[in-house]
């Protein structure tokens, strides 16, 4: 009867062969990092399906951690390195989100009460409907949105533009430029990253750039009128029209953005100390 009434498919279930009951795990770890054990994914956290954002956060555990993993041994550091244990930083609280957030969703699926039945019926769909309601559903659902602008890593002290609109921490943009005289998105430009990028843009010098990533590959792209004509890349991190510099970490996040070297070699410096 609900499958019938809630969807346009017209079927209905007449028999189930097999029918149990569904319990709901929600749990997440203390700690990510416990010595020389990292926990990362299912085995770090758990919770309702719903939402859709179990993999998608697991994923994303790897990604943040691997990378940590990597200068962490390119500099003969041990388990209490603090770029190693920012991995704890950044990932517990996102899991906690995610935690709360697909049990909320959990709730507002289930609750029979008048109130939730109201929402759930009639006032979700036609929020949805609007496009930026819809916009930011689909950028929390796809965790792209996230930021560890206030976390360790994060570099806010005094060299970022007064105008920014994107900062140390957040999700590197995803804008619309141009790559061979073909438009593409700025992901496109660390399709081939091995480590991390250091964006050279607008004006800025391209000499006495930093030679690697604490240890990994550091690619350098430079990205000037040709590429960036109206300059909305720049603009979006604060760098116009003047250019500057951007420095992504391997995970796609923003490590450190200036005017000058300056704030890009310090938080290079801090992360293999």
């Amino acid at each position: 009867e609900i499958l019938d009434t809630r969807t346009p498919t017209g079927w209905k279930i007449k028999d189930m062969g097999w029918l149990s009951e569904f319990r709901v795990n929600e749990r997440q770890v203390s700690k990510y990092n416990n010595g020389r054990i990292m926990l990362c994914g299912d085995a770090a956290h758990c919770h309702s399906p719903f939402g859709g954002q179990g993999m998608n956060t697991g994923i994303q555990d790897a990604i943040n951690l691997v990378w940590k993993l990597a200068v962490t041994i390119k500099n003969n550091k041990g388990p209490d390195f603090p770029l190693l244990l920012s991995y704890h930083e950044e990932r517990h609280p996102v899991g906690a989100k995610v935690l709360e957030q697909s049990g909320a969703m959990l709730r507002m699926m289930t609750y029979q009460t008048p109130v939730i039945k109201f929402m759930r019926s009639w006032v979700a769909p036609h929020l949805l409907k609007i496009g930026a309601v819809k916009k930011m559903q689909l950028s929390v659902t796809c965790e792209d949105a996230i930021t560890y602008r206030n976390q360790s890593l994060g570099y806010t002290n005094g060299w970022w533009p007064i105008d920014r609109l994107w900062r140390s921490g957040d999700a590197f943009p995803d804008l619309e430029i141009l790559k061979d005289d073909k438009q593409c998105s700025t992901y496109d430009y660390l399709n081939d990253c091995a480590g991390g990028a250091l964006f050279v843009l607008g004006g800025a010098s391209a000499e006495n750039l930093p030679a690697d990533f604490g240890g990994l590959p550091l690619q350098v792209i430079q990205i000037g009128d040709k590429e960036d004509p109206k300059g909305c890349f720049a603009k979006a991190v604060g760098l116009h029209p003047g250019g500057g510099y951007l420095l992504v970490r391997p995970d796609t996040h923003i490590a450190a953005v200036g005017t000058t070297l300056l704030p890009i070699n310090a938080w290079l410096k801090k992360i293999t100390q």
